[in-house]
C-alpha cells in the first residue's frame, strides 16, 4: 500500500493526496503500541478474532504477490521477473520464524531500500509533486474519512503487528511502534512521494528501473515472509498465493492489451478492489465486531449498505461519495449496542 497507492493519489490529488494517506497511516500504526497497553491484550485479540486476523494475512499475501506481477514486468521484463519470483518463493517457503532473525531481516530490508533512495537522489527522478493533480480537489473530502477509518483500525487485525506487540513490554512497544512508524516507515513513504510522478509517467529506465523494482521486490518479499511466519499453519495462505498469481496474470494481460473500465486500467481496477479490504471490510470488522460487539449478520448487512458508496467513489470517480461508507458504519456501530469497552483493547 505504501509503495504504490501514493503513486495513484499523487497523480489524482498531488502531494495533498499523499498527505491525506500518510498522516493517518503513520499515526494509526504507531498508536497501536500505546493503545494495547499490555502484551496480553494483543494475545487476547489474536485469540478472540483468529479467523479475521488470518484472513487479513491471506489477503495481504495475495495483494503483495499481485502487486509484483502487475507492476514489475514493464520495469524489468520477464528475465528480471524470474529472479524476483525465485526470491518470492523463498520468502514463502522459508519464512523467518521470530525474534532476532526477523528483526535483522527487517533492518536489512530497510537499509537496502534506504540505499536505493540515496542512489536515485542524484538522478533527478525524485521530485516533490505539485499540490494538486488530475482529479478535482473536492474529492479529498471523501478520501480523508476513508483513509482515517482504514489506517486507524486495520492495524488491530495485522498478525505481524500483534506478534510484535505481544513480544514487547509496554515501554519497548511505545518506542518500537513510535520510531518504527514515525521515523523508519515515514522515510519509506516519503520515498514513494518523491518517485510517484516518475513511476506514473514511466520515466524509470535502465538502472533506475531495476533500482525501483528492487525496492518493491525486497519490501514485498519481507512482508510476505513476515505474514507467512506468523500464520505458517494456515492452509488458506496457499489459496491466497494461487489466487494472487491468477489475478496478477489476468491484470498483466489486460494492462498489456490496454484494457480499461470506466477509464481505469484493469490492473489499477483490481488494485483498487484490494483497497476495499483495507478501507472497508477489515476496519469495519474492528469497529463493529471488536469494539461494538455486533454480530456477523449485522456486520455483513452494514458492509452491503456501505459498499455502494465506496464503489462509486473509488471506481466511479466521485471520491467525495466514498465518505458515505464511513457514515453508514459509524451509524451501525452507534446503534442499539453502541461502542462497548472491549477486553482486547
Amino acid at each position: 500500500i505504501g509503495m504504490y497507492l501514493p503513486v495513484i493519489l499523487v497523480r489524482d490529488y498531488g502531494w495533498a493526496g499523499w498527505l491525506v494517506f500518510a498522516v493517518p497511516n503513520v499515526l494509526g500504526a504507531a498508536a497501536m503500541g500505546w493503545v494495547l497497553r499490555r502484551p496480553e491484550q494483543a494475545l487476547d485479540l489474536a485469540a478472540r478474532h483468529a479467523t479475521a486476523i488470518r484472513l487479513f494475512s491471506i489477503v495481504t499475501v495475495s495483494f503483495q504477490i499481485f502487486g509484483l506481477l502487475w507492476l514489475l514486468p514493464p520495469l524489468i521484463g520477464w528475465a528480471g521477473m524470474a529472479l524476483v519470483m525465485a526470491a518470492l518463493v523463498c520468502a514463502v517457503v522459508l519464512p523467518v520464524a521470530s525474534g532476532l532473525s526477523m528483526v535483522m531481516n527487517a533492518v536489512l530490508v530497510w537499509l537496502m531500500s534506504g540505499l536505493i533512495f540515496a542512489m536515485l537522489m542524484p538522478s533527478g527522478a525524485l521530485v516533490l509533486p505539485p499540490a494538486t493533480g488530475e482529479a478535482p480537489g473536492w474529492g479529498l473530502v471523501g478520501l480523508v474519512p476513508v483513509c482515517a477509518f482504514g489506517f486507524l483500525l486495520c492495524p488491530y487485525l495485522d498478525a505481524t503487528f500483534l506478534h510484535a506487540r505481544a513480544n514487547t513490554d509496554r515501554r519497548g512497544a511505545r518506542i518500537a511502534f513510535s520510531v518504527g512508524f514515525g521515523v523508519l516507515f515515514l522515510v519509506m513513504i516519503v520515498f514513494s512521494l518523491l518517485y510517484a510522478r516518475a513511476f506514473d509517467y514511466r520515466l524509470f529506465t535502465g538502472l533506475g528501473a531495476w533500482l525501483i523494482a528492487a525496492h518493491l521486490a525486497v519490501q514485498v518479499c519481507f512482508t510476505v515472509s513476515a505474514h507467512t511466519a506468523v500464520t505458517r499453519d494456515v492452509p488458506g495462505n496457499v489459496v491466497g498465493i494461487l489466487a494472487a498469481a491468477l489475478v496478477g496474470i489476468v491484470a498483466l494481460g489486460a494492462t498489456l492489451g490496454e484494457a480499461s473500465f470506466m477509464g481505469i486500467g484493469v490492473g489499477e481496477l483490481i488494485y483498487r478492489g484490494y483497497m476495499g479490504f483495507y478501507g472497508l471490510l477489515f476496519p469495519a470488522y474492528v469497529l463493529l465486531v471488536v469494539l461494538a460487539g455486533a454480530s456477523m449478520r449485522r456486520y455483513w448487512i452494514s458492509i452491503l449498505l456501505a459498499l455502494p458508496f465506496l464503489a462509486i467513489g473509488f471506481v466511479g470517480g466521485w471520491m467525495a461519495v466514498s465518505a458515505g461508507s464511513v457514515a453508514v458504519l459509524l451509524i451501525a456501530a452507534m446503534g442499539r449496542h453502541g461502542i462497548r469497552r472491549s477486553g482486547s483493547r
